[in-house]
């Protein structure tokens, strides 16, 4: 059965259109970390529209493919601009969300060196943003958390991400938005304990929501390309 089925357990639910759970646990893009509750889940078969997409830079963009997949038939690419600010970016937006501890899943690879791929996530309560964030820096090859003035500290060093043949990487950041803090990071093999790191917080006027952003930033005078192959949002996180 899905995961919102009414006399299963678990405080979190999240309505759904179809059995889209039930496709996410025995279709299986759930696959890295089991833990949670599925709430929403995307596999690039419908190509970019369940997001909303920006980017800077000649260039840039943000489409369907299926030259490089893990799950399915498609995967979603995101090319860098080559100049002004070098980014493509997708974000996705979940209204009716609890407060509780919350997953985000992104499974990608990098085909050069970029600048940095970053994975944020979001909450918004009506007057402020509440944001943990995740940074995949390529060229630096660092893997860094972003702090609660904004810095980003690093967790690992020395890790070259990229590959020409698309090695896929597996990132599962863990929020908890009811008490501020970070849970944890899952990276490929890497497990980190966050949970004495506070959030981000900025005054913010927007509704409440959940939103997840993937942004793609690539080095100057390049088109750095990453491909996307899942991402996937759970709630009710030990």
């Amino acid at each position: 059965m899905p995961d919102d089925y009414p006399w299963l357990p678990g405080s979190a639910r999240f309505p759904l259109a179809d059995l889209g759970e039930l496709a996410a646990r025995l279709g299986s893009p759930v696959t890295f970390d089991r833990r949670g509750e599925v709430l929403w889940y995307d596999i690039g078969n419908r190509g970019v529209a369940p997001y909303a997409v920006g980017g800077s830079g000649e260039g840039n963009e943000v489409y369907v493919d299926c030259a490089y997949t893990l799950h399915g038939g498609y995967d979603l690419i995101m090319v860098a601009g080559s100049d002004d600010e070098r980014y493509s970016d997708l974000s996705k937006m979940l209204s009716n969300i609890v407060l509780q501890h919350m997953g985000l899943e992104v499974a990608f690879a990098l085909f050069s060196p970029n600048d940095f791929f970053l994975i944020r996530a979001m909450f918004f309560d009506g007057s402020q943003q509440h944001r943990g964030s995740i940074k995949v820096n390529g060229s630096e090859q660092t893997l860094c958390y972003e702090d609660e003035d904004g810095n980003y500290v690093p967790l690992l060093s020395g890790i070259k991400f990229d590959d020409p043949y698309g090695v896929t990487h597996h990132i599962k950041l863990v929020m908890d938005f009811e008490t501020g803090y970070y849970v944890r990071l899952l990276f490929d093999d890497y497990i980190f304990s966050l949970a004495d790191i506070q959030e981000h917080k900025s005054i913010a006027a927007d509704i409440p929501q959940y939103r997840l952003e993937l942004c793609q930033r690539g080095r100057l005078e390049y088109n750095d390309t990453a491909a996307l192959f899942h991402v996937i949002v759970t709630g009710n996180e030990p």
